[in-house]
């Protein structure tokens, strides 16, 4: 449960976070496939014998940038999960905080 609510909170506060990167990457991905639909019309439009296979080549190396774009978004996502025993212990530690600052307030007896 303690690790379900700390995801909550992460993805509810940290929502500008992720805008951020999703808005980056469809930048980088609309720049991708312009650069990659203009060099298609480049090689349709010279008189290079080879065009076909510089095509393939031009695909390929754009589809191996598309990757390297999505893949930063996987890395994040990846970056902003805790192992469980991170999450207990940041439980376990505000509770202590939370019983040592109750322990302060009371009177003495």
């Amino acid at each position: 449960m303690a690790i379900s609510l700390s995801t909550s909170l992460k993805l509810f506060w940290g929502w500008h976070e992720g805008w951020w990167t999703y808005r980056a990457q469809k930048v980088a991905i609309r720049r991708e496939i312009s650069e990659w639909e203009l060099s298609l019309l480049d090689l349709h439009f010279s008189a290079a014998p080879d065009r076909e296979s510089k095509a393939l080549e031009v695909t390929r190396e754009s589809v191996s940038r598309l990757f390297d774009i999505l893949n930063t978004e996987h890395e994040e996502l990846l970056r902003q999960i805790h192992p469980p025993e991170r999450v207990i212990d940041a439980v376990n530690q505000s509770r202590q905080a939370r019983d040592t600052r109750s322990a302060l307030q009371q009177p003495p007896v």
